[in-house]
């Protein structure tokens, strides 16, 4: 079992995209989101057994600033520190051909984010095998994206 990166992507009227050709056709070119309210991610899982059950775990978090690990810390104790992080779960079934990858699309709400850097991690679970991670970073910023 195998998974791929995880593409950024401008998202289209859809809330979901399916197939990579889309993702790739509206891939963003940066991982500096400027002014965006929402992010497309996509990512691929390979040789999963047919009409397998897995479970697909997408979490964003903040990365820890630079400065004084006892402020860095106070600020993480009184919720001072940023938003919750981002957590979704989609349970599905591998494709039923075992030559086809298992591919997930989903768009993400940036807008309670605050400007900082972020990271992305899925999990790819599926029962009886190791789970996997992948990860990116990227960067929120407040001002207009074109």
């Amino acid at each position: 079992m195998q998974v791929s990166d995880v593409v950024l992507y401008e998202p289209g009227p859809g809330a979901s995209l399916a197939g990579p050709e889309g993702a790739l056709v509206r891939a963003v070119g940066t991982t500096t989101l400027r002014g965006r309210r929402q992010i497309g991610l996509f990512s691929e899982a390979y040789r999963l057994r047919a009409d397998e059950a897995a479970t697909v775990t997408i979490t964003v978090t903040p990365l820890q600033e630079r400065g004084n690990p006892l402020s860095r810390l106070a600020a993480s104790v009184l919720r001072l520190s940023g938003p919750t992080p981002i957590h979704l779960i989609f349970p599905g079934h591998a494709p039923r051909s075992l030559d086809a990858p298992w591919g997930q699309g989903v768009t993400v709400n940036l807008s309670t984010l605050k400007p900082g850097r972020y990271q992305v991690t899925l999990d790819l679970n599926v029962p009886g095998q190791h789970a996997l991670s992948v990860t990116r970073t990227f960067t929120t910023d407040s001002t207009a994206h074109g």
